[in-house]
């Protein structure tokens, strides 16, 4: 992920990503790793069954706002 200030450093930062294709595969790569470590079979399934049982579940990214 990629944390920008302005509209046009959004815009300098695409146009670099577009001409960088290794540094795009790797963020790609790291979001599938984050997304597969965080939201895998077992894990979300223990969530469903607290929150059945309990009410509740404690997960890092649930939050109320």
């Amino acid at each position: 992920m990629r944390y920008f200030d302005t509209i046009d450093e959004f815009f300098e930062v695409g146009e670099w990503y577009l001409k960088h294709e290794a540094e795009r595969e790797k963020i790609a790569k790291a979001g599938m790793e984050r997304a597969h470590s965080e939201f895998d079979c077992k894990r979300i399934a223990k969530y469903m069954l607290d929150l059945i049982e309990r009410g509740t579940y404690d997960a890092r990214w649930a939050a109320i706002l």
